[in-house]
């Protein structure tokens, strides 16, 4: 039984007449080209010219055939790498919307933590007034960390100011 999904899959009807038809002419030339392979096997005592013409002839067969299984065969490789090709660039489009995401998270996160940073430090933030205390007295260990932090997330972030 066939379901919704198989039969979007699916060629149109016109198309798959005209592939069968292709493929009935392509056998054609393909059982053609054996016949004349033993039709000159067959002849090959034959004299000089009549020789000349069969080869002739063979190479042209031989030439219409070849052309024909490489437009069969080059027609499924190239639907191949087509196919191929649109599920890579699914997949990079889906992780470059994934990648952009995150960058919006982390900015977003790094904005929140730089705005209490510069915050607690400008006393703009009374939530924050314990750690900017803590600083004051001793609880930076005399580095400048914390005045490194503040002059940072007011370079990265200058909204903040």
């Amino acid at each position: 039984m066939e379901t919704n999904k198989d039969k979007s899959k699916k060629a149109p009807s016109g198309a798959s007449a005209l592939d069968k038809i292709r493929i009935a002419i392509i056998g054609v030339f393909v059982l053609a080209y054996g016949i004349f392979v033993f039709l000159l096997l067959d002849k090959i005592a034959s004299d000089e010219p009549y020789w000349t013409r069969l080869i002739f002839i063979f190479s042209s067969l031989e030439a219409i055939t070849f052309a024909a299984l490489g437009y069969v065969f080059g027609k499924e490789i190239t639907k191949k790498i087509a196919i191929g090709a649109e599920r890579a660039q699914k997949q990079a489009q889906k992780e470059a919307q994934k990648a952009t995401l995150q960058w919006q998270s982390e900015r977003t996160n790094g904005l929140a933590l730089a705005g209490m940073i510069v915050g607690a430090f400008d006393g703009k933030d009374p939530s924050m007034l314990s750690v900017r205390n803590l600083a004051e007295e001793g609880g930076d260990d005399g580095s400048g960390a914390t005045q490194f932090l503040v002059k940072k997330a007011k370079e990265f972030y200058p909204e903040l100011m």
